[in-house]
Parts: structure tokens; C-alpha cells; sequence
């Protein structure tokens, strides 16, 4: 079981892996050699990156189960659900607690708010929060 949970949560490490792999074996002629290199250097530093975080990964999941075993806190995740490996890692808490389901809810609120900031728009707790804020300096 740790295995596979290893191979899940680095499943981004690997495809930099095999990407840095792939570039550094292309046929390229030698005009372009050095950045061939520096393109496998890059895939192969951001492998080592994300694998470097590999005990802080596995280190949340105990304390988001631990945290969301009544009832799903949606802000425990915020700050997981904003990067791929966090994501990764929000999937597997929720897959302990048996509530996989969540991810869809959690993953849903995650892109209305991040496409809510794109579009210049505020949600309707940060517009409620600068409404009150307003109402007490005046």
C-alpha cells in the first residue's frame, strides 16, 4: 500500500523524469546541444523539487484526516487544491476518509474562486468582508 500511495503522490516527479529523459535523448545537432542540456537539467532540477517534499506530502495527510473525520472543512484544503502535487495529496486524505466524493465539491469551489479572480470578479465573502470594513471606519 505505501508503494502504490509513493507512486501516486510522485506521479509529477516521474513525468518530469521521463521528460528530462526524452529530451536528453533526442537527435538534435550540435548547435542546439547545450540547450537540449539545459532543458533536461530544468525537467530533472523540478523532479528533484517536488520529490525533495515527499515527507511533507505524506506528513498532511494524517493531519487533514485527522482534522476532517466528523465533517469535511473545506479550508483545511485551500491551500493543497491550489497545486498539482497538492491536489495529489487533498485526493488521498479523502480517499482515507472514504469520502471521495468531496474532491469533486472541493476541486469546484477551488476553480469558481480562481476563475471568479481571473475575471476581475469578487466572491461574494471577500465583497461581504469589504462592505463591513467600510461600514466600521465610517
Amino acid at each position: 500500500m505505501k508503494f502504490f500511495r509513493f507512486l501516486y503522490l510522485n506521479t509529477y516527479v516521474f513525468v518530469l523524469l521521463a521528460l528530462a529523459v526524452l529530451i536528453f535523448l533526442l537527435p538534435i545537432g550540435i548547435f542546439v546541444v547545450v540547450m537540449k542540456y539545459l532543458c533536461a537539467l530544468m525537467c530533472a532540477a523540478g523532479a528533484a523539487g517536488i520529490f525533495s517534499q515527499w515527507k511533507a506530502k505524506t506528513g498532511k495527510i494524517p493531519i487533514l484526516v485527522q482534522r476532517n473525520r466528523k465533517k469535511i472543512r473545506p479550508d483545511t484544503f485551500a491551500d493543497l487544491q491550489r497545486t498539482l502535487c497538492g491536489r495529489l495529496v487533498t485526493s488521498l486524505a479523502l480517499r482515507d476518509l472514504r469520502k471521495t466524493e468531496a474532491y469533486r465539491a472541493l476541486s469546484a469551489a477551488e476553480w469558481k474562486e480562481l476563475k471568479s479572480r481571473a475575471m476581475g470578479k469578487e466572491s461574494s465573502a471577500v465583497r461581504k468582508d469589504r462592505e463591513r470594513r467600510r461600514r466600521s471606519k465610517q
